[in-house]
């Protein structure tokens, strides 16, 4: 029971500090320039934000089981190549999507709404959203790979970090217009992924090379 409620309040925080960030978004789009436009253009972005990040999901959902399943029967060498793949699929993935967008253009905007105010405000910071979707992909996958080897806490400070950084980006900057939003929720993004990349490839893990070298010793 303790092991699990220490599970669940990392996971807690962790989301905790998402939703905030993210809620700080919203209000910065709220207080910008453009007014209601740049909150309805602000609302495409992270509707299309969330609804590519389901996309990718899919992979981090099979990285959560599989790794956790070779883990649990001790083979961390078949959970770390099981890894490894799974990013190169995400970010395979991910460079797709920024092709899609760019290709896309000022067509997508268009599929939600017919306001040329709107989408006029949405060009400039869906260019953020495109091009995070590579790193998006690797996040999204990584928290799939370390949710699977139940490294909760890490996953918790990464994200308060992470999310802390963005936060105050986002008072300096995220008034000034949308661009600055999203600017600031790729500092979220990208230092996710240096925090979960870090852990994975150079610091100690469950899943760091480090261990699977002391094994073989």
């Amino acid at each position: 029971l303790a092991s699990l409620m220490k599970s669940s309040s990392a996971l807690l925080a962790r989301t905790g500090a998402l939703q905030s960030t993210l809620l700080l978004g919203t209000s910065s789009a709220l207080q910008s320039p453009g007014g209601t436009a740049a909150v309805a253009a602000h609302q495409i972005c992270i509707q299309l934000f969330f609804l590519l990040s389901f996309a990718v999901d899919s992979l981090a959902v099979a990285a959560q089981g599989l790794v956790a399943d070779r883990l649990a029967r001790g083979d961390r060498l078949a959970a770390r190549s099981i890894s490894n793949r799974v990013i190169l699929y995400g970010v395979g993935v991910g460079m797709m999507l920024l092709g899609g967008f760019y290709l896309g253009g000022e067509y997508i905007p268009r599929a939600f709404t017919d306001s040329d105010v709107v989408v006029n405000e949405v060009l400039e910071p869906l260019k953020y959203v495109a091009a995070l979707q590579p790193i998006n992909a690797f996040v999204f996958v990584m928290d799939g790979v370390f949710v699977g080897a139940s490294d909760f806490g890490y996953l918790a400070v990464a994200m308060i970090i992470s999310a802390s950084c963005a936060s105050t980006s986002m008072l300096i900057v995220g008034r000034t217009g949308l661009v600055g939003v999203w600017q600031s929720l790729g500092i979220l993004q990208i230092s996710r992924g240096m925090a979960l990349g870090g852990r994975y490839w150079f610091f100690d893990s469950p899943l760091s090379i480090k261990r699977l070298s002391d094994k073989k010793d």
